[in-house]
């Protein structure tokens, strides 16, 4: 595993987005980093490990990453919902779904592009907003929660952060395994 210290730890706006928008943004690429150094170097089979029938994959885990963000864009900033579509590709990454052999045998590669197809979508539509759009609160929640667009973006790096603990730690349980 190579080292997961990412190599900018400068937290500050991104050139192409408005300063608070950019600010997120760099949070976004500063989780990204290290969730990419912890898995670089993983085979399909330790992207596969389950320590038994009660915990995901570390694939499993990627794939709810990218899903999550993916679903979130389109719901939050593209105000839609999945198209029958969409929603069938990643119905088994989206909370609440996590079905924990739908997705095995694939490679750093796949988890790479569907990570980056999610990011891709979410660079391109918040380059479209200006930080004005960050306080703009959900009015579907307004009865049970105090919520706006900026908690909802914040949460996709929150969600990816807390998944790289459990990575770390299927790692090591899977190195601590008979041959690996």
């Amino acid at each position: 595993m190579s080292s997961t210290k990412p190599k900018n730890l400068l937290i500050q706006p991104v050139v192409g987005f408005d300063k608070e928008i950019g600010i997120l943004i760099s949070q976004l690429q500063y989780v990204r980093e290290i969730t990419y150094n912890l898995i670089d170097e993983l085979s399909e089979e330790a992207l596969d490990f389950r320590l038994n029938n009660q915990f995901n994959s570390i694939g499993t885990i990627l794939f709810h990453i990218a899903a999550l963000e993916y679903s979130s864009i389109v719901k939050y900033v593209l105000n839609r919902q999945l198209t029958p579509k969409e929603y069938k590709y990643y119905f088994f990454g989206i909370t609440g779904n996590l079905i924990h052999n739908a997705i095995k045998g694939k490679s750093v590669d796949f988890y790479k592009q569907e990570l980056d197809k999610s990011r891709k979508l979410t660079l391109d539509k918040l380059a479209e907003l200006k930080d004005p759009w960050l306080s703009i609160k959900d009015k579907e929640l307004k009865k049970k929660y105090s919520v706006n667009n900026y908690f909802y973006i914040r949460h996709i790096a929150d969600d990816e952060s807390s998944h790289q603990g459990q990575i770390k730690w299927i790692i090591s349980s899977y190195k601590q395994t008979p041959n690996h």
